[in-house]
């Protein structure tokens, strides 16, 4: 009976931690603006003026939604092969970008955070979309709806240690100005 337990909970606390990264890459992409988010879309070779607009623009709201939906016990296991077909999708236009010799902005998360393209992104999303496609989930819709107050308060623990982590990690770190250490002498009486 633990055992099954804990693989729920694993099981949602994964599923949380994809919703949490896709809600944070779509407020990424939000912040960053439609200019910044197109030029990034151009690095991956979708050069086409329509096609880059659909893209720029429809990206993050999928982005959400998908995020959202995997919390919806009616459309698993849907929302869950939907959100690994675009972990897969993302992972393979990396590729493409890597082998066409492009250094490029991963783009992941908008303006909050930027980090050169690499193949451990592609890794990542691929990954991501294994476990999500292969992994049999066969009693998480059950548990998120029979388990909606334990479901709801892990997802708030998980989401909310994502977002402390998240910040510290996006929060750019400035330098104290003012303060001059070098010309300080000590005081003597």
């Amino acid at each position: 009976m633990e055992v099954a337990m804990s693989t729920k909970i694993i099981t949602v606390g994964f599923l949380t931690l994809c919703s949490a990264v896709l809600f944070t890459s779509a407020i990424g992409k939000i912040l960053a603006g439609q200019h910044r988010n197109s030029q990034i879309v151009k690095e991956y070779g979708i050069t086409q003026r329509h096609l880059n607009t659909v893209t720029t623009v429809c990206l993050p709201f999928l982005e959400f939604a998908l995020a959202v939906s995997l919390f919806i016990p009616a459309l698993h296991p849907w929302s869950r092969y939907a959100v690994a077909g675009l972990f897969f999708l993302f992972g393979t236009m990396q590729a493409f970008t890597l082998a066409r010799g492009k250094v490029s902005d991963c783009g992941c998360w908008g303006t909050l955070s930027s980090q050169d393209l690499g193949w451990g992104q592609v890794f990542r999303n691929w990954s991501i979309a294994a476990i999500l496609a292969f992994v049999p989930f066969s009693e998480v819709k059950t548990f998120l709806s029979e388990g909606s107050s334990s479901t709801l308060a892990l997802a708030v623990s998980i989401t909310i240690a994502y977002l402390v982590v998240a910040n510290r990690y996006f929060t750019p770190q400035t330098p104290t100005q003012g303060v001059n250490h070098v010309h300080e002498s000590p005081i003597h009486s």
